[in-house]
């Protein structure tokens, strides 16, 4: 898995059954002051994430809230 794949689902298992925003994944990711990258980027990493999760699992972990963020399963533990 990429690291930044890996550094996503890292943030969501330690922030599971809490809502985290785009941009509070963006910032533990990319940080706060990286003016390069565009925040979107975080939807591609999900968009991957998910699938690689999805075809492991055999269901998408990762619930999604439009405005609000996303929310790992809590079912989901730490590897």
């Amino acid at each position: 898995m990429p690291r930044r794949e890996r550094r996503i689902l890292e943030y969501l298992v330690n922030n599971r059954g809490r809502r985290v925003s785009k941009a509070q994944i963006f910032n533990s990711i990319y940080g706060i002051f990286d003016e390069d990258v565009e925040e979107n980027v975080v939807e591609s990493h999900i968009s991957k994430l998910r699938k690689k999760l999805r075809g492991q699992l055999g269901y998408d972990p990762i619930n999604s809230v439009r405005y609000l963020g996303y929310r790992l399963d809590e079912s989901i533990s730490a590897a």
